[in-house]
């Protein structure tokens, strides 16, 4: 699990994020906007291994082999806290947002960083998405926040310009008719 398996879909991003590896230099927010959820949420997982490996590569992906790699491929990294719209509604509700920031808040071992992922951002309510801004503002420490979102406008203004944005569009468009 590495950003070198997105290397082919976007060379250009995948660099630009691996120098920040490299360099020590990862943001705590990232509003990462696409137009396939699948894929977005497949890149913030590659993202977030970058982010919490232990033993990068030279070049500052993620080694695929430490303890947290092998957590975070199997799904078992305990400091990995999801969100995403709930049941029918297909809605993130304010309930919802602030048991994340809950756990966000929970104490953690400075080696091993917290990554939140919201998936299907644009899904939160005006209201979820005030309870959140206070997070997003001040993240605690040794934290990584992914938005996802194939909708920012939904977002409120706030909200994205917190925010580093990664774009992961590709346009699928078949225009030869």
């Amino acid at each position: 699990m590495s950003l070198a398996e997105l290397q082919d879909d976007f060379p250009s991003l995948c660099e630009r994020l691996l120098k920040t590896s490299r360099e020590h230099r990862i943001g705590q927010s990232y509003l990462l906007v696409g137009d396939n959820d699948a894929a977005l949420a497949r890149f913030a997982t590659q993202w977030a291994a970058v982010v919490a490996c232990q033993e990068h590569t030279p070049d500052g992906d993620a080694c695929g082999h430490c303890e947290t790699c092998e957590h975070l491929a199997n799904g078992s990294y305990p400091e990995r806290i999801d969100v995403e719209p709930e049941s029918k509604s297909r809605q993130i509700v304010v309930d919802a947002i602030r048991a994340f920031e809950h756990r966000l808040g929970l104490a953690t071992d400075r080696r091993h960083p917290k990554i939140g992922i919201i998936a299907e951002a644009e899904c939160m309510g005006e209201e979820a998405q005030n309870a959140f801004l206070k997070t997003l503002e001040e993240p605690p420490k040794s934290t990584v926040l992914m938005l996802c979102t194939t909708q920012p406008k939904r977002l409120l203004t706030t909200i994205r310009s917190r925010c580093q944005l990664v774009a992961l569009r590709r346009n699928r468009s078949d225009y030869t008719r």
